[in-house]
């Protein structure tokens, strides 16, 4: 990178400006109050000697104002005239000529060549006297500013100081640079670390210093972040892998089954039929796997958004009851509803409701409930018994529970029961059919409809699914 492109050098170079510029306002600023002082102070200084000489032409002394004409500072130069006629009344120095009345404030005039010799530059104040008999002059102080050195200086300032803001603007710079090179460098570290950070070590974590300032959350930030990335990459690895392998075996069997048909299966009508009924077979299987598969990406995607309608509990559970007594006549299924004050463990249960609605989407509330049931027929007695009970708060918040009277789930197992692929086994065994997909999908179903889903044990051991689902949740 650059140096012109580099952050550090545009934070420094920014806050070097900004500090200058701030340097050279407050500058300013004083300057301007002190320019302020200084103009009061000649205002002060000249009314003095107007107050003074007020006082004796309110009088009519003229002697008095004579001699305090006189006894003025050499660098005060004192003209009084008729207000009326002009005519001068006292005069110390006849090159000042009559100015502009200003009132009671003081005004520079700066005129070069005003003279033949020098110029113009003074500082006055030309007031007008009115008294009660008629009188009416104008006093008029002026003091000279040429030979003013403490001004001179002062009108020199803004030129310093101009010139000082480049000193202060190369002092800042460098400390800027320094202070920025020193706080930015966490982040070059982080960048440094990123730089080698690929697919294959996502454990790799960036530096954290500890300090709890923005960088370490931003550190820290970043590696919750690569934490989950490792975790959905292992995921999507195992998935990939579980997809292999699941269509291995089926497409062996098909293919297996192919060349026993081409050798011995024109001759063989036993053997014909029965490779095609296990082809056939071994197909199901692999559309009823990828139809699975697609419905799982789009649940995940949002592709597959729930539709809203309130009906009747019993409705469903009476449909479910029909259709799956028809799949497994040796299964027996009992439903209840009640009415709950709270949805836990601990029932507060008023009465059963047979009438009761809800709100939610019927049609995945129904795959739901049919993969529980599916899964306790499978792997249950052979005269499965399969309980399931409605805890209903109101119709946007219910429990529905489904208990088996089955083996249920070893408890080493029950963190992995609703992972994609999960039979129970590493080996993953196709003795019990299915792919192990039909609680991801229950629980992608779950997820969908914004609410939660546990797996546990009966207390007579059987498996005990949960499903607990809140209010419509917002898009």
């Amino acid at each position: 990178m650059k140096k012109k492109n580099s952050v550090v050098f545009k934070l420094s170079l920014k806050f070097s400006a900004i500090l200058t510029a701030a340097v050279l306002v407050i500058i300013f600023l004083f300057f301007t109050f002190l320019r302020g002082m200084m103009r009061q102070q000649e205002t002060r200084g000249l009314m003095r000697p107007i107050h003074m000489l007020t006082k004796s032409l309110e009088k009519n002394d003229l002697f008095a104002t004579e001699k305090r004409v006189r006894e003025l500072p050499f660098f005060i130069s004192c003209l009084i005239y008729d207000a009326k006629t002009h005519q001068p009344l006292f005069i110390n120095n006849n090159k000042i000529p009559e100015l502009p009345l200003t009132g009671n404030k003081s005004k520079r005039i700066y005129r070069k060549k005003f003279y033949p010799d020098s110029d113009l530059n003074i500082v006055y104040i030309a007031r007008k006297v009115d008294f009660y008999d008629g009188r009416s002059y104008v006093i008029q102080i002026v003091q000279n500013t040429e030979n003013d050195g403490g001004r001179r200086i002062f009108s020199g300032l803004p030129f310093l100081i101009l010139l000082s803001s480049i000193p202060i603007l190369l002092i800042s710079f460098l400390l800027s640079l320094f202070i920025t090179r020193r706080t930015i460098r966490p982040v070059v570290k982080i960048t440094d670390t990123v730089k080698t950070i690929t697919s294959a070590n996502l454990d790799t974590l960036l530096p954290e210093s500890g300090t709890k300032d923005e960088l370490d959350a931003l550190a820290h930030t970043f590696n919750d972040l690569l934490r989950k990335l490792k975790t959905d990459f292992e995921r999507e690895r195992n998935f990939t892998s579980n997809v292999s392998h699941e269509l291995k075996t089926p497409v062996a069997v098909i293919s297996g089954q192919a060349n026993l048909i081409r050798r011995w299966g024109k001759d063989d009508p036993a053997q014909l039929e029965k490779s095609i009924t296990t082809i056939l077979s071994e197909s199901k299987s692999m559309n009823q796997m990828i139809t699975n598969l697609m419905q799982l990406s789009k649940l995940d995607s949002g592709i597959i958004k729930p539709e809203y309608t309130e009906f009747s509990i019993q409705e469903l559970f009476e449909r479910i009851k029909v259709e799956l007594t028809s799949l497994a006549p040796n299964a027996k299924i009992e439903y209840s509803i009640q009415k709950a004050k709270i949805l836990s463990d601990e029932l507060d249960s008023i009465k059963d409701d047979q009438n009761a609605l809800i709100l939610s989407d019927m049609e995945l509330l129904h795959q739901l409930i049919t993969i529980f049931i599916s899964n306790s027929i499978k792997f249950s007695l052979a005269e499965s018994k399969i309980k399931l009970t409605a805890l209903i708060k109101d119709k946007n918040n219910f429990t529905i529970i489904e208990e088996d009277n089955g083996p249920g789930f070893e408890s080493s197992i029950i963190p992995y029961v609703f992972d994609r692929f999960f039979r129970g086994d590493s080996s993953h065994t196709r003795s019990a059919g299915g792919a192990g997909l039909g609680l991801s999908i229950a629980a992608a179903i779950t997820k969908s409809l914004g609410g939660s889903i546990t797996a546990s044990n009966s207390a007579t051991h059987g498996a005990l699914l949960t499903v607990t689902l809140g209010a419509k949740p917002t898009e």
